[in-house]
C-alpha cells in the first residue's frame, strides 16, 4: 500500500510543518473565499478540509457572530485547529469534526454558506460529497470550492475523478448542477486557483 501524502493527510513528524506552509501557501485562496461568500454576522458556516483553522479564524473575525463548523479527516489538523480556534468567543460556537467530505451528518438545512478550499481534490466520491453538502444548506445557501490549477497534466494520484482530468473545471459545472445547485458558475480567482460558485436550490 502507498503512503498517504502529506498533502491528503498531514502526519507524523513532517505533518505540522507542512501543514504550515500550505497554511501560508492558501492565505490568498482563503481572502478570496470570504469575499465570494460575503460571510454575514450571525450566519452558519462549514468548512470541508479545515486544515489548520486558518480559514474559520478569518471568518469568525469576520463575523463576530454566528456558528462556524468544520470536518477534517486528519487527527493532526483537528488537534491543530482546536489549539487555534477553542475556546471560542460568547458571540461565536465553533464545532470541529473528525470526518472525510461524505461522512460527517448535521440537520438538513444547517449552512447558510459552505466553503471547501483546496479540498476538493482529495474527495474520492465527489458526488455523493455534493448531494450531501446540498442537503445542509439552507434554501438559497452558498458554496464555494477553491480548485488548485493543475493545468493540463493534473496529478492521477489525487483521489477524485474529476480532479485527475485536464478539464476539472467544466466537469465541476456540470456535476453541481446534476446534484441540484443552481447557477453554478466560476469567479475570478487568485493566482493558481480558480473559485467555483453555487447556491443550494
Amino acid at each position: 500500500m502507498k503512503p498517504t501524502p502529506l498533502s491528503m493527510r498531514p502526519d507524523g513528524p513532517m505533518g505540522r510543518p507542512f501543514a504550515k506552509i500550505m497554511e501560508r501557501m492558501n492565505a490568498p485562496s482563503y481572502e478570496a473565499v470570504l469575499d465570494a461568500l460575503s460571510l454575514q454576522r450571525g450566519e452558519a458556516v462549514l468548512e470541508v478540509g479545515f486544515g489548520t483553522g486558518e480559514f474559520l479564524r478569518r471568518a469568525a473575525t469576520r463575523m463576530q457572530a454566528g456558528y462556524l463548523a468544520g470536518v477534517d479527516p486528519a487527527p493532526l489538523m483537528v488537534e491543530m485547529a482546536t489549539a487555534r480556534l477553542l475556546p471560542a468567543p460568547a458571540s461565536l460556537t465553533i464545532e470541529l469534526r473528525e470526518a472525510g467530505a461524505d461522512t460527517f451528518d448535521w440537520p438538513p438545512g444547517t449552512f447558510d454558506a459552505v466553503a471547501a478550499i483546496h479540498s476538493f481534490q482529495f474527495w474520492d466520491a465527489p458526488e455523493a460529497a455534493l448531494i450531501h453538502i446540498r442537503a445542509l444548506l439552507k434554501p438559497g445557501g452558498r458554496l464555494c470550492l477553491c480548485l488548485r490549477e493543475h493545468g493540463k497534466s493534473p496529478p492521477q494520484w489525487l483521489p477524485n475523478p474529476i480532479s485527475r482530468a485536464p478539464d476539472e473545471t467544466s466537469r465541476l459545472l456540470v456535476l453541481l448542477a446534476d446534484c441540484g445547485f443552481s447557477n453554478p458558475h466560476i469567479k475570478s480567482g487568485e493566482r493558481r486557483a480558480v473559485l467555483v460558485l453555487a447556491h443550494a436550490p
